[in-house]
């Protein structure tokens, strides 16, 4: 893999990644085992009425609470705390409701006073931690989340959480701690994998980032996956051909993935892929390039950085300078293509075609005879001479073109024309309408040709008329002598 290949690549993209939230649990202020230890504590709070009141209370919290009604929600669950003052999911939906509010003072406040409250239990310190993360305040939730794992070290939301923190202050080795860790704990391992690889990657750890790719590509492929591990396998200059396989992967499974397409072109064009790459790159150029030649011809060029015996990728170029009528530059493009691969024929026809349509018919000649002596069965090579010799009205030249042309390929209609018409030229019209009649047997709409067999036909009836009329005249002018 080109180290210049790396450097003109499209970046590492970001994958979308979405975690399974925490489902929400029902809160229990005292949990039992068994049934006899269900029923003393129901015979228990029966008998403390200012809990059954406080839970009636926040019961008519959360209902009005999971309504919107916020105003309705902070009266019950004040009530409920005024009747337990250590009822610890109160303070918490209290908590949330600030937040909800945008009232991230009360909210600490009271997340403060689920500490207070229970001191052991980690969701407090969790909560308030998520709090301090919202505020930027690094440290502090930092604190926070590391008290919460140390009370409840499986706690996979603490890790991720403090692993995003320390990834958002570019800290990636630490965050790589934290979300290794965070595995441990979790059935969401593909989220996990993409965000791992992600920081591997800005940490410059190619090979585990890597590795975590290919584990997410596993559970659920995904284009940004095929991308992603395309480039890394590209940035470590390994496995040319999955890096195709990759980049084509993320094109094929996502619309208009702009960078997908840019890098397959690139790395097609590494691999001697060339066609595709050129294919590739035009069509690049047309989705998301301004309609401008010179941007169009630059976006070309990166093909040969990569690969600079991507001859064809000059050759396109070549064409788009003839389309923007710069045939000069067309030409000197195609000069230094055949400096450096004289043999390439699709280009040396090129240039042979550009003089011709200028009008330089000796240059043309001479690059279409190279043609020729390149490919000895090329027939366009043959059917340019043949044209460029009429352009210098040379038909004896060009007759014996037409000949081997014939030889090589009998049935070709556009052979039988061009031989048709010289005949035409040379005034031999018999022969000339025996191969436009060839023409029309091998091909009825090839264009004008039944025009051409019409006048050909007037011409000879003209001529044989001209012809019996100039015999009668010469044996009357004997008889009168």
């Amino acid at each position: 893999m080109s180290g210049k290949m790396t450097s003109l690549m499209a970046g590492y993209q970001p994958c979308p990644v979405v975690f399974d939230t925490p489902k929400r649990k029902s809160f229990a202020i005292q949990r039992f085992k068994g049934f006899r230890e269900a029923i003393r504590l129901l015979w228990r709070a029966r008998q403390n009425r200012a809990h059954l009141k406080a839970e009636e209370a926040y019961n008519e919290a959360i209902r009005f609470h999971s309504i919107g009604r916020f105003k309705e929600a902070e009266k019950f669950y004040g009530v409920c705390l005024k009747l337990q003052t250590d009822h610890e999911p109160a303070y918490t939906n209290l908590a949330a409701l600030y937040i909800e509010r945008n009232n991230t003072d009360l909210a600490i406040e009271e997340l403060c006073k689920v500490i207070d409250c229970r001191p052991n239990f980690f969701r407090g310190y969790y909560n308030l931690g998520l709090v301090y993360q919202m505020l930027g305040r690094w440290k502090d939730a930092v604190n926070m989340l590391e008290q919460a794992v140390a009370l409840n070290p499986t706690h996979f939301w603490s890790y991720m959480t403090l692993g995003e923190i320390y990834a958002s202050r570019e800290e990636y080795e630490k965050a790589i701690s934290y979300y290794e860790e965070a595995l441990q704990h979790t059935d969401q391992n593909q989220a996990v994998y993409i965000r791992l690889a992600e920081f591997y990657v800005h940490a410059h750890g190619y090979e585990k980032s890597e590795e975590y790719l290919r584990q997410a590509l596993r559970i659920k492929p995904m284009p940004e996956i095929y991308y992603n591990l395309g480039w890394v396998l590209a940035t470590q200059e390994k496995e040319p051909e999955e890096v195709v396989a990759m980049f084509s992967g993320a094109e094929k499974r996502k619309k208009n993935f702009e960078q997908a397409l840019f890098n397959l072109a690139l790395s097609q064009s590494l691999l001697n892929q060339n066609e595709d790459s050129v294919e590739n790159m035009i069509r690049y150029t047309n989705r998301y390039v301004k309609k401008d030649d010179k941007e169009r011809i630059k976006y070309l060029e990166y093909l040969r950085e990569v690969n600079p015996d991507n001859y064809l990728a000059m050759l396109t170029i070549a064409e788009l300078h003839q389309e923007a009528a710069q045939t000069e530059k067309a030409i000197e493009v195609l000069k230094a293509l055949l400096a450096a691969k004289p043999n390439f024929t699709p280009g040396v026809e090129k240039l042979a075609d550009v003089y011709r349509n200028m009008g330089r018919y000796k240059d043309s000649i001479r690059t279409y005879r190279a043609l020729i002596h390149y490919e000895p069965k090329n027939i366009k090579g043959y059917l340019g001479l043949i044209k460029a010799y009429g352009g210098v009205e040379n038909y004896g030249a060009a007759l014996p073109v037409v000949k081997k042309l014939l030889e090589l390929d009998p049935n070709n209609t556009q052979i039988h024309y061009q031989y048709g018409t010289l005949m035409a030229q040379q005034n031999k019209l018999s022969l000339a309408f025996k191969h436009y009649r060839i023409v029309a047997s091998l091909d009825p709409h090839f264009p004008r040709i039944q025009t051409r067999l019409k006048m050909l036909e007037e011409e000879m009836e003209d001529q044989s008329e001209e012809t019996r009329l100039g015999i009668q005249s010469s044996g009357f002018q004997r008889g009168k002598s």
